[in-house]
């Protein structure tokens, strides 16, 4: 094979999918901050802050989706697995500002245990669900 038909540095850092994690302990809850691609090749690094999140007392989560820009369905199915686990301890997880590529990816799931809502103060409150399994919403809120 000639070096011509092999990809250059530049050519796998486009292709490879990019995924931003940050979280934060807040008084009675945890912020994970969400960002880029959220796929299978790329769960892993949410899958570990989602676990380290799950073992508080009681674990509630918040999710900050407004800046994924892509998520499959191995991701939601993440998304609600760990909602199912909080709720299980007796905590939540809570997505708030989903963005589209999230919003499509969670409704497929026609998961009873997600909910979104449009900022922090109205998942802390769980005010504001704004997707369910039978909502009949569509798009992304902002």
């Amino acid at each position: 094979m000639s070096d011509a038909a092999q990809p250059s540095n530049d050519d796998e850092k486009r292709i490879a999918p990019r995924l931003g994690v940050t979280t934060e302990g807040r008084e009675g809850f945890v912020l994970i901050t969400v960002s880029g691609h959220v796929v299978e090749l790329t769960a892993l690094t949410l899958e570990v802050h989602l676990a380290r999140a799950l073992t508080g007392r009681p674990p509630n989560l918040v999710l900050l989706t407004s800046a994924v820009t892509a998520m499959d369905e191995t991701a939601a199915m993440l998304l609600d697995a760990a909602a199912q686990i909080a709720v299980d301890r007796g905590g939540f997880l809570r997505l708030v500002a989903p963005s589209a590529a999230v919003w499509t990816a969670v409704e497929t799931l026609r998961s009873a245990t997600l909910s979104t809502h449009r900022n922090v103060a109205d998942a802390l409150q769980n005010r504001g669900a704004v997707l369910s399994a039978n909502s009949g919403e569509h798009g992304p809120l902002r």
